[in-house]
């Protein structure tokens, strides 16, 4: 199987760093995909096509538990589907996404499944607008 095309989530493809969050935060576009809030944002190639990370507020899960079993799920129904997602991206650019959970139940499968596949289909709208997709970095 070739790299590209292999189920995984390895730590390259999560968003981390202070700055990178801070950056995707203030300056990133976002819209609903509900029970998931996104925010995404092109920036300049850095090794992975796309970098993801999941948000769950304690204020709507008090217990640790929970938030993790929801982070787990989004997590596991991203790495299934985000091949269609990898190939909107611009050749020398990538997308950081962050998702966040809105809802204040516990999620099943089939309603993180059919709000990913929402997402995929916002972002091919988004980054095919002319607005959507910034200038190509300078090289």
């Amino acid at each position: 199987m070739e790299a590209e095309n292999r189920h995984t989530l390895g730590k390259a493809e999560r968003l981390r760093g202070k700055k990178a969050f801070g950056e995707l935060v203030a300056s990133g576009k976002g819209f609903t995909a509900y029970p998931l809030r996104v925010v995404w944002l092109l920036v300049p190639c850095d090794g992975e096509p796309v970098r993801m990370a999941v948000s769950v507020s304690k204020r709507r899960f008090k217990r640790a538990v929970k938030r993790n079993r929801v982070k787990r799920l989004v997590r596991e129904v991203y790495r299934l589907h985000k091949h269609p997602i990898r190939a909107l991206v611009p050749p020398g650019r990538a997308l950081h996404l962050l998702f966040v959970y809105i809802h204040d139940e516990l999620p099943d499968y089939p309603m993180i499944e059919k709000a990913i596949a929402h997402v995929t289909r916002k972002l091919a709208q988004s980054l095919a607008l002319p607005g959507g997709v910034d200038a190509p970095a300078a090289d």
